[in-house]
């Protein structure tokens, strides 16, 4: 999601630089139109796409051919990146939103098979994708040490580390860290207000409690300094349309390499530092509802069959009506 807002901040600012819209009034007001143009449109392509999956194999089964099943879904959600790229807006959003959309709606019209084949499948090209972000990273790297091709073209033909600035450095830096605090804690904080709430209307959709336990002060350190800053930034820079393009290349690739070094490098340390688990199997549905006791009642817009703990912390009995 960070990456996605990204891309469509940098595509609002960039077309309206290209535009040459000097008074900020205009800039303000393109920024913002653009912004919720993209956000919504890619939104609503990637709910499409989702809901037409999910018709899709609720009407049509392959049986037996469950590689072919996993195939048509991972390209049907791939269809919402096309369809946003033509439409020139966020085709990473879209993919996204209709990612979510598949992972909860359309899983539960496919085979159990089929089902677990597109997860490996997802997943087996979410590493491929990863690993060459990473070698552009690195090749990147490479080049603003040593002096590389400008890969976009322009007026000068080199890069090298005579660019780079470490005043912006430590102001980029800081600022990367302080918004992700901003991003981590209060998200983090509402998310633990909302888990102690009775009303869940998750239970409508017929969605169980996936939540197990409360984010503590703990978790959130990890998950504020587990944020490594990837290539997704570089090519970014690589292509920004101002003079200070290769100040702000280096430093980005500069940021990339500290980040992904330090903190990723730091990681299994500050898990022990912090005490938290690791190597912990997640428990399935079936052992979230069995760990309550006892028996459920089936209340609109309430949490139902939730664990035992939960439900003392809500102050709600557990009962089920017999059918």
């Amino acid at each position: 999601m960070n990456d996605t807002m990204a891309i469509v901040l940098y595509r609002t600012f960039k077309h309206a630089v290209e535009e040459n819209i000097t008074d900020p009034s205009d800039l303000w007001g393109h920024a913002f139109s653009g912004f919720f143009k993209t956000s919504i449109g890619s939104t609503a392509i990637g709910v499409v796409v989702g809901t037409s999956a999910t018709l899709y194999f609720r009407f049509v089964k392959y049986n037996n051919n469950t590689d072919m099943e996993a195939l048509v879904l991972i390209f049907t959600a791939y269809t919402s990146f096309l369809l946003a790229e033509v439409f020139h807006l966020s085709g990473i959003l879209a993919a996204l939103v209709c990612g979510i959309w598949c992972a909860v709606v359309t899983d539960r019209n496919l085979s159990d098979l089929g089902d677990d084949k597109s997860h490996t499948l997802a997943k087996q090209f979410a590493g491929m994708a990863e690993m060459v972000l990473f070698v552009l990273s690195g090749m990147m790297t490479v080049l603003f040490i040593y002096g590389g091709r400008e890969p976009t073209g322009g007026g000068r033909e080199h890069f090298n580390i005579e660019d780079f600035s470490w005043p912006f450095f430590l102001c980029t830096l800081g600022l990367i860290l302080v918004a992700r605090a901003l991003a981590i804690f209060p998200l983090a904080a509402f998310l633990n207000w909302y888990d102690t709430a009775e009303d869940d209307i998750w239970v409508c959709f017929n969605i169980p409690d996936r939540r197990t336990r409360y984010l503590s002060a703990r978790d959130m350190i990890m998950m504020w300094a587990a944020g490594l800053r990837g290539a997704i930034a570089i090519g970014l820079a690589m292509d920004l349309p101002t003079p200070h393009r290769y100040t702000m290349l280096t430093t980005t690739c500069m940021i990339v390499l500290f980040t992904t070094l330090v903190f990723g490098s730091s990681t299994p340390l500050l898990l022990k530092l912090l005490n938290i688990p690791t190597g912990v199997e997640e428990p399935t549905d079936d052992e979230r509802l069995d760990d309550g006791g006892g028996e459920c009642e089936i209340r609109p817009f309430a949490r139902s069959c939730a664990p035992e703990q939960a439900q003392r912390q809500r102050g709600t009995p557990c009962t089920r009506n017999a059918a």
